[in-house]
């Protein structure tokens, strides 16, 4: 179109409106001065047209100007429309310079009304949901409301049809894609031929007074004589014909030029609502294609699969998966259809695959050849794609053609390789975690068979809550301790194995331990634990899974040393008896030895009968005091062997064997215990000799069981409180006349059978001797003994049994 004089415009506006002053400063024929609503009188000089964002009555002088009204919605709905020359959609505003050009052009009722019916139309035309449908509401609304004889939109495409195989030489063509009438005939032409190539090529519109004169016009049907043709978009024209010539002036281009702003506004909403669906639709294959990726446990059946979601997906033609093995990039994963490239190993340094891996980042390079960072291994390719996967491999796609790919292509890819790197992340801790397993399975299976074959008892503990809970134990502690590990996995262990005395002093107290083992400390101990048989002796080693940190598990190995203990105790024992020998010998032997040495030197002085006696008084004492010693020798003795005997009878048969004189015993029910029974005797007797030598020729002494063991009782005097710590003492004696070894007897024949004894008042008020042989029972203090009828059934029952 030729050039124009500049169209002198007053936009009135109380407030900017940015989309409207964009559009008209941008365009060069347009010259725009501006005001409010309350001063377009005052502006009104010089002025060919009038632009207003609201509807607004105009004064006497304003009406005789062209005016434009810039609104929302539909003319349709504007309080009297015919007051303004020309409507501007707010919505497409671009189109607001052809309704100037308009509205200052043909200002009569005709054209009017032909616009006001275009902007009817325009609705529907704004309302089309595909571009085909646009097209033909095109042409419609160009014969219908425009009255135009032949009009068509053509779109220029590359793609051969079936008319035009045999022309290799052109690579576009404008092909017809909607006509108004349906039976007027429009050839495909090339980009280069004819006015709809130059409509294309330079974006101008054309008004052509006669198609015959014109240069470069190829009319399909030679009745054609003249024609408009308008730029839609980027990549169609709209062409309308007629069949004389001049039979189309300037209105009638604008108007078709107003037509086609709206279906250019109208193809680009479409288009952008296409990309945007088909990015969707592409976004949804995508993913739908990744969820293949995911389920891999394998790198390369995730790197091939990769490889396929690309091609089936992305339609990257040729494409690669590289990683780095030994300091070189090797090929994992390629497309089927790759051409034959070099595609050797690599550098891990070379070119833009070593740079994507380095700066952990993609590339897009268009060129190869012209691409300094490239550095291509073959020469067959040119344009490239390059993704970083992880820390050890890079994802490409390459082209034989130059700039193959674009910005979506490398999103595109970059989401594909998104899940191929959280994959690939994935398999590889998977397939760290089970080496780890693997290792740790192993290690598992020779701590457990050596924690099995430990000789001693073990046990594995966590402390939950601060109390040590059992996890594990051995065959070992099974058979030692007598709990099997269904029954004590998962329980307290110390409810267990530890009595219910606790003394926090104690080194080896579990709650003191405890902490220690928290603490993180390693412990060696020789501590006292109960088993389902009993209490026995043990050298604990509690071993802490940290040294010098907090814990909350370990490990607990009971070493029994019961036998070692009691072979201690009765070497003790025999070295303490040793020493008693000794002492009797050097001093309660060597007194009445002296006294008869010295009588028999009188009687051999002088023959007194005196002296003899004296010699023979002085020898009864030592035959006393050498049965004495004998009988704590024989007492002293380790027990070696027990059996389990009756108490009851063993005191029957002792009582037989001692002089009781007038002496009354009783007994009630059996007293099981496992001893050795001569030893049993002679404790008894011993017991029975003191009650009598204490008690009188009279005296009753009653035998039963306890709770914890059984009792020796008489009626006898009894023991006094303050001696009762001392009466068990080698030497002590109330009277007669022995060495005070009877008590002391007893205490260590009870001693070598693991037993305690301890004397308190009978009910009676004589003495009672309280023998503890259950072991899981703790020594008693005889401050402390409890003669009650709970602890000792059977004392009322033979005081019941005397009264008859």
């Amino acid at each position: 179109m030729s050039s124009e004089p500049s169209v002198r415009v007053l936009l009135v506006a109380d407030a900017p409106v940015e989309s409207v002053d964009t559009v008209l400063d941008a365009d060069e024929t347009l010259s725009v001065r501006r005001c409010g609503f309350d001063a377009v009188d005052d502006h009104l000089a010089d002025v060919d047209c009038l632009v207003l964002t609201d509807t607004f009555s105009l004064s006497g002088a304003a009406r005789e100007i062209p005016t434009v009204l810039c609104t929302h919605g539909s003319p349709t709905t504007v309080d009297r429309p015919a007051r303004y020359d020309a409507f501007a959609p707010a919505e497409t505003p671009s189109v607001l310079p052809a309704q100037v050009r308009w509205a200052t052009r043909r200002n009569d009722s005709v054209n009017r009304r032909r616009i006001a019916k275009l902007h009817e139309g325009a609705a529907t035309l704004i309302a089309a949901r595909s571009a085909d449908e646009l097209y033909h509401s095109t042409v419609d609304i160009a014969c219908r409301i425009l009255a135009f004889d032949t009009c068509f939109v053509a779109v220029v495409e590359s793609e051969p049809t079936a008319a035009r195989l045999d022309d290799d030489a052109v690579d576009e063509w404008v092909v017809p894609k909607a006509i108004r009438p349906p039976s007027a005939h429009v050839d495909e032409i090339p980009v280069s031929d004819g006015v709809a190539g130059q409509t294309y090529r330079t974006g101008e519109s054309l008004l052509v007074d006669d198609l015959r004169a014109h240069p470069l016009a190829k009319p399909s049907d030679p009745a054609y004589r003249s024609g408009i043709s308008v730029a839609l978009g980027d990549d169609a024209v709209f062409q309308a014909t007629a069949t004389r010539p001049d039979a189309f002036d300037e209105t009638d281009l604008h108007l078709a030029e107003l037509l086609v702003t709206y279906a250019t506004e109208t193809l680009s909403r479409i288009r952008s609502e296409e990309a945007l669906r088909q990015r969707r639709e592409d976004i949804a294959r995508l993913h739908d294609a990744t969820a293949d990726l995911v389920g891999c446990a394998d790198e390369d059946e995730l790197y091939r699969r990769a490889i396929a979601a690309a091609e089936n997906v992305l339609s990257l033609d040729s494409c690669y998966v590289r990683t780095v093995e030994d300091g070189r990039f090797v090929v994992r994963a390629e497309s089927d259809r790759s051409p034959d490239w070099e595609m050797a190993a690599i550098p891990v340094d070379y070119g833009v695959t070593g740079r994507t891996l380095r700066e952990n980042r993609s590339f897009l390079v268009e060129d190869v050849r012209s691409d300094r960072r490239a550095d291509p291994v073959d020469s067959g390719y040119r344009s490239v794609l390059s993704i970083p996967i992880g820390d050890a491999g890079v994802f490409q796609a390459l082209s034989a053609t130059p700039g193959a790919f674009d910005e979506k292509d490398l999103e595109f890819a970059e989401i594909l390789v998104s899940y191929v790197r959280t994959t690939q992340s994935r398999i590889r801790s998977e397939r760290a975690l089970r080496t780890r397993e693997q290792e740790l399975t192993a290690e598992r299976d020779r701590f457990s068979a050596l924690f099995e074959n430990v000789p001693d008892a073990a046990v594995a503990y966590e402390f939950v809550d601060g109390e040590p809970i059992v996890r594990r134990v051995n065959s070992a502690f099974e058979e030692i301790f007598g709990y099997d590990a269904d029954t004590i996995v998962g329980e307290n262990v110390d409810e267990y194995i530890v009595g219910e005395s606790v003394d926090e002093a104690d080194p080896s107290s579990a709650p003191r331990l405890n902490r220690q083992l928290q603490d993180g400390e390693n412990l060696r101990r020789e501590c006292r634990r109960l088993t389902a048989d009993g209490p026995r002796e043990f050298l604990l080693h509690v071993v802490p899974l940290a040294i010098g940190e907090t814990n909350v598990a370990g490990f607990a190995i009971y070493t029994d040393i019961t036998e070692r203990t009691r072979r201690e105790k009765r070497l003790t024992r025999q070295n303490e008896q040793l020493e008693e020998f000794a002492h009797i010998v050097s001093h309660d032997l060597r007194n009445p030895l002296s006294v008869a040495v010295g009588h028999l030197s009188l009687a051999r002085e002088t023959g007194s009968e005196e002296s003899f006696e004296a010699v023979e008084r002085s020898l009864g004492r030592m035959d006393d005091l050498i049965d004495d010693l004998l009988s704590l020798a024989r007492a002293g003795r380790t027990v070696e062997e027990r059996t389990p005997l009756d108490a009851t009878e063993i005191a029957a048969r002792a009582w037989s064997g001692v002089d009781t004189a007038d002496a009354t015993i009783h007994s009630e029910g059996p007293i099981p215990v496992d001893a050795d029974e001569s030893r049993l005797r002679e404790l008894f007797e011993n017991l029975f000799r003191n009650a009598i030598e204490h008690g009188g020729d009279a005296v009753t002494v009653s035998v039963g069981p306890a709770d914890d063991g059984f009792f020796v009782a008489d009626d006898g005097p009894g023991v006094d409180e303050a001696d009762r710590e001392r009466v068990f003492d080698r030497g002590f004696s109330t009277g007669g006349d022995g060495i005070g070894v009877g008590l002391h007897i007893v205490r260590t024949i009870a001693e070598a059978h693991d037993w305690s004894v301890t004397v308190c008042d009978s009910p009676d008020g004589g003495a009672c001797f309280h023998f503890v042989t259950d072991e899981a029972g703790e020594q008693a203090d005889a401050s402390d003994a409890d003669l009650s009828e709970e602890a000792f059934p059977t004392l009322d029952t033979n005081r019941a049994a005397r009264g008859k």
